[in-house]
């Protein structure tokens, strides 16, 4: 009760402090965030601490739906230390609220409108924005955190949580998918967006996905408003929805609610649009950071000891490659397994480093290197050659990582065949995210490989922008023929630089490396 009484003459100085009990969801949420908030006022940070343990020590029982107006209060003076990154699994909220946008799609202002009330009074957004992989959600760009609602996630995946093992909420998706919202330093249970795993890239979205969110009758409808738009000579999306309110056809039994369901079904902008409006976008200018390297890294390390094998997935064949210590690793497709073959990618392995101030000086290899012995030599490397029962650990925990990771990825494609030239992005793409982090068996905690070696670091702006398989019509050079404008393909993983993508062409098969493009729903077809 002396706490009790201290909090209550102390309330009484802003009457505003009765709104933030009332929004309190958790009693132990108020102790960990608001130490970790910059306050302009003590005062009141003190009396929210008060109250957070008087509530505690009542046993009283939160009420729903409300720590997103704890946080939102808390952006009053600060972000509160919560990257926008973060997905935060609540299960003390009844609604999905979004801070940030890059995280959201197609965001549109509705009808509805969601109403906040915090210390600086009431706050309201009507604001929605699709989640892919998930659904709508709200979105409130002042707010302090994106919250998803565990009674809302739940009612579309199976939710688990062990205490024990893990520590961490696991999100079963459909597909067989988990994935793990784990504690962070605040209590908060999250998913972080900019370094989810590879098996954690859940948003990929499908037609058939967004067929499911709706009614056989809706659905027909949507597909009456998507077959009017092409009939009447495919106008842009405003001018669509202009005709339709404005009933400039008469007798039409589509409404702007038809158009809405059609375009959250099958994309914005339909094939045939894309392919005939699509203009050419002037080319993002390329930014590159320069890493230093320490001269300690140099004065120890430049003297390279490179591990080689050959992997095959799916029969087809890999040169892999990794360097003791530093533990950069690369691969690259064989054409065919000749001498030549071998040599022409070992020049541009051993180029790679050099250009850096490295120096690779010895080879280690099993027999299938031996008839190479000449050849590496004038590099000039000396190959060492493991005897025949042997085998070079570094380059199997390599092999096996990569294996690992590919493994993960082909779990989930949405094909059923698999060409040589996917199986190729499939290990690039494993490559290229496994250089790019610090290896706790490295020589380095802050610097990754890919940073030490190809001078690269990765932004998420600019190398986070798409997941896996996600379906897109790059945009294509074209003139005033009829040619199309874009091409339909499926995005792998960005370039070194993050200035463009690596796409897979649906049309031919082969690469397309470009800068822009138009995401898609994945067609049935």
């Amino acid at each position: 009760m002396t706490m009790a009484t201290s909090s209550m003459s102390m309330a009484r100085k802003p009457e505003v402090m009765v709104q933030v009990l009332v929004c309190a969801s958790d009693a132990g949420a108020l102790g960990t965030l608001l130490p970790t908030v910059q306050r302009r006022n003590t005062w009141m940070g003190m009396c929210c601490i008060l109250w957070g343990r008087l509530l505690r020590n009542l046993h009283l029982q939160p009420m729903g739906k409300l720590r997103m107006m704890i946080l939102t209060m808390l952006n009053t003076n600060s972000k509160g230390g919560i990257p926008d990154t973060w997905l935060l699994l609540d299960s003390q909220s009844s609604i999905d609220v979004f801070c940030n946008r890059k995280l959201l799609r197609r965001i549109y202002k509705s009808k509805a409108t969601l109403t906040i009330r915090c210390n600086a009074g009431v706050r309201t957004t009507s604001m929605r924005g699709y989640l892919a992989g998930y659904g709508w959600v709200w979105f409130y760009p002042a707010g302090i955190a994106n919250i998803l609602s565990l009674s809302r996630v739940k009612e579309q995946f199976r939710v688990t949580y062990d205490s024990v093992n893990g520590n961490c909420f696991q999100v079963h998706k459909n597909e067989g998918e988990i994935i793990n919202f784990h504690e962070g330093p605040k209590r908060l249970y999250y998913h972080d967006m900019e370094n989810r795993s590879t098996e954690q890239c859940l948003f990929v979205n499908t037609v058939a996905d967004n067929l499911k969110h709706f009614s056989a009758q809706d659905v027909d409808r949507a597909k009456k408003a998507h077959k009017l738009q092409v009939i009447i000579g495919r106008p842009g999306n405003e001018d669509y929805n202009w005709y339709i309110k404005d009933n400039f056809i008469k007798d039409c039994p589509v409404t702007n609610r038809d158009v809405r369901t059609a375009k959250f079904i099958w994309g914005e902008r339909e094939r045939g649009d894309l392919q005939g409006k699509t203009t050419w976008r002037k080319p993002r200018q390329i930014q590159v950071d320069h890493t230093n390297i320490p001269p300690q890294i140099m004065l120890h390390y430049r003297d390279i000891t490179l591990c080689v094998d050959v992997m095959k997935v799916n029969s087809v064949p890999f040169l892999m490659t990794i360097c003791k210590h530093i533990k950069f690793g690369s691969g690259g497709r064989l054409s065919d397994m000749t001498n030549a073959t071998f040599i022409k990618h070992f020049k541009k392995i051993i180029g790679a480093y050099s250009i850096r101030g490295f120096k690779v000086t010895i080879m280690i290899g099993d027999g299938q290197f031996e008839s190479l012995r000449g050849d590496i030599a004038d590099l000039p490397v000396h190959l060492h050659v493991v005897a025949r029962n042997e085998h070079v650990p570094d380059i199997e925990r390599f092999i096996r990582t990569i294996k690992e990771r590919v493994r993960c990825d082909w779990a989930v494609m949405p094909f059923q065949h698999v060409p040589p030239s996917v199986v190729a992005q499939l290990v690039y793409r494993a490559v290229f995210w496994r250089n790019s982090f610090p290896l706790k068996t490295g020589i380095s905690r802050t610097l990754s490989p890919g940073e030490i070696i190809l001078n690269r670091k990765v932004h998420f702006n600019t190398h986070c922008k798409l997941v896996p398989f996600q379906y897109v019509h790059t945009h294509e050079e074209h003139d005033n023929s009829m040619a199309p404008r874009t091409v339909g393909a499926i995005a792998f993983r960005p370039t070194g630089d993050g200035s463009s993508h690596v796409f897979v062409s649906l049309q031919t098969g082969r690469t397309l490396t470009r800068g822009n493009w138009t995401e898609l729903p994945l067609p049935d077809d």
